[in-house]
């Protein structure tokens, strides 16, 4: 007689018809790099919760985004406040967040796929004097 073991399998549940463009990864310091991506999404639609840092299935240890901030659609003037508050919706909309220890070879998932760090390229000029940074405790 033969049993089989019925094995859990955790699924990523991807949002379809949402198209998330990463723009760039860039060094904020050191440690801390800076995510810009635009979404066909609103931001109170954003799943921020479901973005992690890691291969492998999201736990409590999972690094997730951190202190996202929402720009314009050319991504020169920010329209939160560095706590992502917004006065009005936006679609597509552009925001950053920050990640701890990101290097090239990570993998950020999200909800809308997955997307490998390829390079991480210096902080460009147009968001230095937009984007706000406070320390995580």
């Amino acid at each position: 007689m033969i049993f089989k073991k019925k094995i859990k399998v955790s699924k990523i549940k991807l949002i379809k018809g949402k198209n998330l463009e990463l723009i760039g990864i860039y060094t904020f310091r050191d440690e801390v790099k800076l995510i810009e991506m635009q979404i066909d999404e609103t931001p109170l639609n954003i799943q921020f919760d479901d973005f992690y840092l890691g291969n492998g299935k999201q736990n409590p240890n999972s690094q997730a985004p951190y202190l996202e901030q929402f720009l314009d659609s050319t991504g020169t003037v920010r329209v939160s406040s560095k706590y992502g508050e917004m006065n009005q919706e936006t679609c597509p909309t552009r925001f950053t967040f920050f990640l701890y220890f990101l290097h090239v070879g990570d993998v950020i998932n999200t909800p809308y796929g997955k997307y490998s760090v390829m390079q991480i390229q210096s902080m460009p000029k147009r968001l230095e004097s937009i984007i706000e940074f406070e320390e995580n405790d």
